[in-house]
């Protein structure tokens, strides 16, 4: 009997032992899976700034590239030098500016004093009346038949380079 009695009492003595450990393992998973969560939402927390930093970092690109095609030159946006004949004729004080700028300021002194064929808006006449400042600036031929697109060839003529 005592012999059953020991047993008995090693065998509750182990199950005690062994609901020891279990609640020991089981405090030590709990304890993990809270640092596991809380490693997730650190984890979380790196993603969304990444991709934070990624969108921005495709915005600031963006942004770039606009200001840079802004600030490009091109043929007509380019300053340039014109001479002295250009400049007294565009009545500018500056001795640079664009070719678009030339260009507009010519076709709009040709359109404002009528010098457009009527037949062909392509061509246009210079006349003794108000062709000699255009004819001047421009070296042009009086009471010919001159091309708008000639304009832009003789422009060429009256940059400094």
């Amino acid at each position: 009997m005592t012999n059953k009695k020991n047993k008995i009492n090693s065998l509750s003595n182990n199950i005690k032992e062994t609901e020891k450990e279990c609640n020991e393992f089981r405090n030590l998973v709990k304890q993990k899976f809270k640092e596991l969560n809380e490693l997730k939402k650190v984890w979380k927390n790196s993603v969304n700034k990444i991709k934070e930093l990624k969108d921005n970092l495709k915005n600031e690109k963006k942004n770039n590239i606009k200001k840079k095609r802004k600030e490009s030159f091109n043929g007509f946006t380019i300053p340039i030098k014109v001479s002295k004949k250009l400049k007294d004729f565009l009545k500018i004080d500056s001795d640079t500016t664009t070719r678009n700028y030339v260009w507009k300021k010519i076709y709009k002194y040709i359109k404002d004093n009528n010098l457009l064929d009527d037949s062909d808006k392509r061509y246009f006449f210079i006349n003794n009346k108000c062709g000699n400042l255009l004819k001047n600036a421009l070296d042009l031929d009086i009471n010919y038949k001159n091309s708008i697109y000639s304009i832009r060839k003789n422009i060429e003529k009256n940059i400094v380079k």
